[in-house]
């Protein structure tokens, strides 16, 4: 029978792994031996746990689906961290019909605004600030969002279309310097 073990210290606890197999070739029916799954051991200097480890345990059978396409009752949640000229993520992808809700963080020292449109949408919104539109227009726009320094917010938006999309900072520069994003629609 071949034996494997992993043994893994996290400061004063330990985390052993064992599993057995055997090298023979295997009966037509399996024994209670080759039926009992790996056994995975954690102990600590007061205190041993055992607990089996299932055999559908395995990278394959753990993976996170896709995520559920956002409807307007429950629209799928996307963060979004301001940088200082940049967003992360910096990209994202979103289906045609999908209710996004955007919560957009700002931890940096510098206030921002996340602005979602495709690339004339977006020059249009650039021209307005830059001819010195006034704050009570901007929070009148449904796709635009103003967050002052440490600030977070919510947006809520569906994507009726399949195509390109932007979320940009159109303050003073921020374009300029690439504070700017991708949002792929798909059909």
């Amino acid at each position: 029978m071949n034996k494997r073990f992993a043994i893994f210290t996290f400061g004063t606890a330990i985390l052993v792994v064992a599993a057995c197999s055997s090298s023979a070739a295997a009966p037509a029916e399996p024994t209670a031996a080759q039926t009992e799954a790996p056994a995975v051991v954690v102990a600590t200097p007061a205190v041993v746990v055992a607990t089996p480890v299932p055999p559908t345990a395995t990278p394959e059978a753990t993976a996170s689906p896709a995520p559920a396409p956002g409807t307007v009752d429950a629209p799928r949640a996307i963060k979004v961290t301001m940088d200082n000229f940049s967003f992360e993520p910096a990209a994202v992808t979103v289906g045609a019909g999908e209710t996004i809700r955007f919560i957009v963080s700002n931890p940096t020292t510098i206030p921002h605004e996340f602005v979602l449109g495709d690339a004339e949408e977006q020059e249009h919104h650039h021209m307005e600030m830059a001819e010195g539109m006034s704050d009570d227009h901007m929070m009148d726009e449904p796709n635009e969002l103003e967050l002052e320094a440490g600030e977070t917010g919510e947006l809520v938006w569906t994507f009726d279309e399949a195509g390109e999309q932007m979320m940009g900072c159109h303050i003073e520069g921020h374009w300029e310097a690439g504070m700017l994003g991708n949002i792929s629609v798909g059909s």
